[in-house]
């Protein structure tokens, strides 16, 4: 792995992301059956909505050279009057690239291109043990809540609060 970047994708990038999380999310799906909210099955319509329409919604490309390894999208939380609340929703990392670091390093461009926000938070898969285990070497902690969506998946809540030291230090 060489040096990420994040670097914000833009309207003409839709075609491009589409068929990127359809790849990504192809594999869970297949194991879940999530229909209703699988991101493999979100069409290009909701997808250009979150890119073009949804306020405070930031799609970036995860980058290694010339390489989109992957996808991280940040959303100021509806509650919060500022960017002190965000989400990382989704983050995914191409098949190809997965389990080489990509993802905790996305992150960690997200927290200092983000420097302001002071929470963090997300869901993911909890029966998927590498992304919580990704999540929590990232310093995300359970938030306690869970969701059964049928009888294969159950979401899981992360938070992370960041503090002064650690934007120093990143």
């Amino acid at each position: 792995m060489g040096e990420v970047h994040l670097v914000k994708a833009t309207a003409k990038d839709l075609y491009e992301l589409h068929r990127l999380q359809v790849e990504a999310f192809t594999p869970l799906y297949e194991k879940y059956h999530d229909d209703d909210m699988s991101p493999a099955k979100e069409s290009i319509d909701r997808v250009s909505w979150k890119l073009n329409t949804c306020p405070n919604s930031y799609f970036y490309y995860v980058t290694d050279g010339e390489d989109k390894v992957g996808v991280i999208r940040i959303v100021r939380d509806y509650s919060s009057p500022d960017d002190s609340i965000m989400h990382i929703s989704p983050l995914f990392i191409r098949p190809e690239f997965q389990d080489q670091g990509y993802g905790g390093a996305a992150i960690k461009e997200a927290l200092k291109l983000w420097n302001g926000t002071k929470t963090w938070r997300l869901a993911t898969i909890k029966e998927e043990e590498k992304n919580c285990h990704l999540y929590e070497k990232c310093g995300f902690t359970r938030r306690g809540k869970e969701e059964r969506f049928n009888d294969y998946m159950t979401l899981v809540y992360y938070e992370k609060n960041v503090d002064i030291k650690e934007k120093e230090y990143a």
